[in-house]
């Protein structure tokens, strides 16, 4: 069966809109997310990131992990967080990595019982896979995490802030050839098909994009 795009669209508005809802309500979403993937065939899928005619899995993953996190069930989105990291594991979609990376981040401080160490491990591998082509945008979800480590464990992550800090004004021709901003709801931009995320608001769901 060949899908048509409205079963691609009607996943990512129902992911985005989970996040201005109750807990309830995006449990509910994510479900019916899930169900409508199920309903596409392969070829629907397509790699990680954000395209006109296709939706990977482990787009899905990082979107429902973000919303579950955002309205306080992170230790529900921990299993879409391992998903979405079997899924791009050697994609070498390096950006979708690093935004799964930070997004266990979060969701390790946002538990019941937050976890700064695990954190940190997630974090400094997201700055490590950075370093040959720093990033304001992952500089910045750096200081969002670091914040929420302190509110949640009375600790940053000082070192990870101070190894991105001369990242926060990367303005190069070349990183604004490869880097498509888009409206960010927070005023962090970011690559096409990277989730952009503050600590503590909901995620944003980048817009379908086309690719050639």
């Amino acid at each position: 069966m060949q899908p048509g795009r409205g079963g691609v669209h009607e996943i990512v508005e129902t992911v985005a809109g989970a996040a201005t809802g109750d807990r309830a309500g995006v449990r509910d979403a994510v479900a019916r997310a899930w169900q409508t993937m199920e309903r596409l065939d392969d070829t629907a899928h397509g790699s990680p990131g954000f395209s006109l005619d296709t939706y990977s899995p482990a787009d899905l993953a990082l979107a429902c992990a973000e919303a579950l996190t955002t309205v306080g069930a992170a230790d529900e989105a921990t299993p879409h967080l391992e998903r979405a990291s079997t899924l791009i594991t050697g994609s070498g979609q390096t950006g979708m990595v690093v935004s799964v990376r930070m997004a266990q981040a979060r969701a390790a401080l946002a538990r019941e019982v937050p976890d700064r160490d695990e954190a940190a491990q997630h974090a400094a591998q997201a700055v490590a896979l950075s370093a040959g082509r720093p990033a304001e945008w992952v500089a910045r979800l750096v200081r969002d995490v670091s914040d929420l480590a302190e509110r949640r464990t009375g600790h940053g992550l000082d070192d990870l802030m101070d190894a991105t800090s001369t990242w926060l004004h990367q303005g190069s021709e070349e990183s604004q050839r490869v880097t498509r901003t888009q409206p960010a709801r927070f005023g962090v931009p970011a690559p096409a098909g990277v989730m952009v995320q503050r600590a503590g608001g909901p995620p944003t769901v980048p817009a379908l994009r086309h690719v050639p």
